[in-house]
């Protein structure tokens, strides 16, 4: 008796792969998101600043699901710059910046330039280099 191998079946096409890999992407940063949150929640200033890149991120309605940088939930400005403004109050200098531009932009928040600068002189001072270069139209 001889053995058969067995060999695995490849995906029926490239088109099947594709979708394969698509799928594991979504899932991976939907998984990213809910680790994200748990860990926010939790008080972890990381946390909430990748957290609220993810919401900055988030796909518009209409958006190519297909792509790679496709984030599995819509875009949500207000919730963005609420875990910014959470991260930054932690001392997050990346968060600090990025709250000082919903501020200065009013993505999600009131526009308030006189407390963005103030955000961007904390980002600043920790080394963040756009802040500093936001800060000369201060």
């Amino acid at each position: 008796e001889e053995e058969e191998e067995e060999e695995e079946d490849p995906p029926a096409d490239e088109a099947e792969r594709e979708f394969r890999t698509w799928r594991r992407h979504i899932f991976r940063r939907a998984r990213a998101a809910f680790w994200f949150r748990s860990a926010a929640e939790g008080g972890h200033p990381g946390a909430a600043y990748e957290l609220a890149l993810l919401f900055k991120e988030g796909h518009k309605e209409g958006s190519d699901v297909t792509k790679e940088t496709h984030v599995p939930f819509p875009r949500d400005t207000k919730l963005s710059s609420q875990w910014f403004g959470r991260a930054a109050e932690a001392g997050n200098s990346l968060a600090q910046y990025e709250y000082a531009m919903c501020l200065l932009d009013g993505e999600g928040v009131e526009r308030d330039p006189e407390q963005a600068c103030e955000w961007l002189e904390r980002s600043a001072a920790q080394g963040v280099a756009q802040a500093h270069y936001q800060l000369g139209m201060c």
